[in-house]
């Protein structure tokens, strides 16, 4: 059935984003094979190291899964660091995840910038355009005022590097909150 690998990455989506578990300022995500969050064992890459793609998601290409998310590593709650850029990992069977680093790096001299480490970037999402063979990221940006803008990037690879075409971007002018993209597999449209 043609569905199954777009019902398998939105059923992974789903356990992904219940698995995440916050202790503290910590951030972790748990290892499915050891059953609910209960004091379990960290979910960690194939290097040992706690898996950072916070409000994330998976997407496949060249025949791997690749999970990216909010880089973490940095945020304590006693900075302003609010996310390190976005951070990915490269699998072949959904269990097993290697570092690919940072894809989308953060922008550490200029504060006006989306991706500013103090400048509330999140839930970023990637699709790929078959028809210009690029990957197109939309990433969140709160602010403090509570007003919810995206910015809008792109890359010829997965891993980047990726190049900001459009921010301040406020969709019918209104906060969209957490969002989600989707291409349709039978016709390839948003």
């Amino acid at each position: 059935m043609q569905t199954e690998p777009y019902l398998l990455v939105l059923q992974w989506h789903i356990n992904i984003c219940a698995l995440e578990h916050t202790q503290g300022s910590a951030r972790q995500f748990y290892n499915p094979r050891n059953g609910p969050p209960s004091g379990l064992e960290i979910w960690n890459d194939t290097s040992g190291k706690p898996i950072q793609a916070h409000g994330g998601s998976i997407i496949e290409a060249n025949d791997k899964y690749y999970w990216y998310g909010e880089n973490k590593e940095f945020t304590t709650g006693k900075t302003d660091i609010w996310t390190w850029g976005v951070r990915c990992y490269e699998s072949t069977d959904l269990y097993n995840w290697r570092d690919l680093g940072l894809i989308i790096p953060p922008n550490t001299k200029d504060p006006s910038s989306p991706l500013f480490p103090a400048a509330f970037l999140d839930r970023p999402h990637i699709l790929f355009n078959k028809e210009t063979h690029r990957f197109i990221c939309w990433i969140k940006l709160m602010s403090k005022r509570s007003k919810q803008t995206r910015t809008v990037l792109v890359a010829n690879r997965i891993t980047g590097p990726y190049s900001i075409v459009r921010q301040d971007l406020q969709p019918l002018g209104m906060n969209a909150g957490d969002f989600d993209l989707a291409v349709s597999p039978a016709d390839g449209k948003g």
